[in-house]
Formats: C-alpha cells, structure tokens, sequence
C-alpha cells in the first residue's frame, strides 16, 4: 500500500414525520490515507436523531475515517464526529468501486430545513 489523497462528497434528503420537516443536506470530505479507490453508488439509510435540524440554515464541520474495499459490488465502513456526536455506518453500497482504501480526514456539510408543518 501507498500513501493517497481521497476525497469525496453526497447529497440527502430527510424527513421528519413528527414535525413535517424536510431536510436537504450536502458534505464533502478530503482525507489521506493508503491504497487505492474509484468508486460511484448510492446508499439507503434510515436514521434516528434528536433533536433534529430547527434552523433554516446549518453548516457544520467534522473529523471523517472510512475503508472501502471491491471489485464490482463494493462494501466499506465509515464513521464521522465533532462536538456535536458520532455515527458510524456500514454496508454494501448500490453502486460499484475497486480497489482497496482506508484514509481519515475533514468533512463539512451544510443543511437546508423546511420550516415545521405539523405539532407533534
């Protein structure tokens, strides 16, 4: 393995049955790290957090660790924190990638919320 430069980013869009708010959100994220990796998908994730984002406008900084591995088909673990908390996904991802890569680094993202529809 070698030393490399990754870098990569995502979209989402969230909803919040409880207050009928939607939430679009963008990152993207720069790390270093070792092998080599090419990879384009998607992923399904339902999540639970709270609470969730009030403000119209949010951006955020946060620290990023991942490994990815494939050929074809392609699975991989990453996990994100700051101050505010952590998360950690794994998975298959839709999508394909080769290689092999595991690298740490910043990310940032920014969310754009729709004001509140409903009351709980």
């Amino acid at each position: 393995m070698f030393p490399s430069l990754f870098g990569g980013g995502g979209g989402s869009i969230g909803f919040n049955p409880g207050t009928g708010r939607a939430t679009l959100s963008g990152s993207v994220n720069f790390e270093v790290g070792v092998g080599m990796f090419a990879g384009v998908g998607s992923q399904v994730v339902l999540g639970v957090s709270s609470p969730g984002p009030s403000a119209p406008y949010s951006q955020q900084t946060y620290n990023v660790a991942e490994g990815n591995v494939g050929w074809g088909g392609s699975a991989g673990y990453s996990a994100t924190w700051n101050e505010a908390g952590a998360s950690v996904s794994r998975g298959l991802k839709l999508g394909v990638g080769y290689g092999a890569m595991a690298g740490a680094g910043m990310g940032a993202s920014v969310n754009v919320t729709s004001p509140q529809l409903w009351c709980k």
